[in-house]
């Protein structure tokens, strides 16, 4: 079981350094995360990755009267998941990835209405379809190749309805290397900054923040 352990960590810590690659393409980005999602579950059990139980809790407090949610970048459906066991209304759950296999396992799990293959940039939803969007592990800092950053935010507010949610997590050292880009936008963008959290992260990145956002009524 020990050896099992490790083997996982160790992968998640093979995978997690080449999709921070600063030449990682788009193809490159997709054929990574396909080929991760065979063992994503277990490598990410493995580095205590506590990214979805963290923004459960978070949308479960929320007491958000609408009960329609989006989860971008879904991947394996590991947010889903946690949602099920954590948020006590019934909510329906769409779910997006840029993995054909990381939906492929999100749809095993029997959580999500519909899996979308997109990216953030060109998600199909019309505009104000969302209660709450939330999004896990998948934003990050402008010098990472093909990864959403502050540039992308605009489009996951966009298919929240007026005052619905937009939660989502960054490493503590992207919000500090970047936070400026992405409270540039905050300001841009109709909402409320509600609140920014520090949270455990996984092993090898020991914090992170949750940060909830708030469509504006008049949006």
């Amino acid at each position: 079981m020990q050896r099992s352990t490790n083997q996982s960590f160790e992968r998640f810590k093979r995978y997690l350094l080449e999709s921070q690659s600063s030449d990682c393409t788009d193809s490159g980005i997709r054929k990574l995360w396909n080929k991760w999602s065979a063992t994503y579950d277990e490598d990410t059990a493995a580095a205590n990755y506590k990214v979805p139980d963290c923004l459960a809790t978070i949308l479960n407090d929320l007491n958000s009267e609408g009960n329609h949610y989006l989860d971008i970048g879904c991947g394996t459906g590991l947010i889903g998941k946690s949602l099920k066991a954590t948020v006590k209304s019934d909510f329906v759950l769409d779910g997006c990835d840029v993995s054909e296999d990381m939906l492929k396992a999100a749809e095993q799990k029997d959580i999500y209405r519909n899996l979308i293959s997109c990216g953030v940039d060109d998600m199909p939803f019309p505009e104000n379809s969302y209660d709450i969007a939330v999004s896990g592990g998948v934003f990050g800092k402008h010098t990472r190749a093909s990864y959403p950053n502050a540039d992308s935010v605009p489009h996951a507010i966009r298919v929240v309805k007026p005052g619905g949610y937009f939660v989502f997590s960054l490493s503590a050292t992207t919000l500090v290397l970047d936070g400026d880009r992405y409270y540039s936008r905050f300001d841009e963008l109709p909402v409320s900054v509600l609140s920014v959290t520090e949270h455990p992260y996984h092993e090898l990145v020991s914090t992170m923040k949750c940060i909830v956002l708030q469509k504006s009524l008049d949006a």
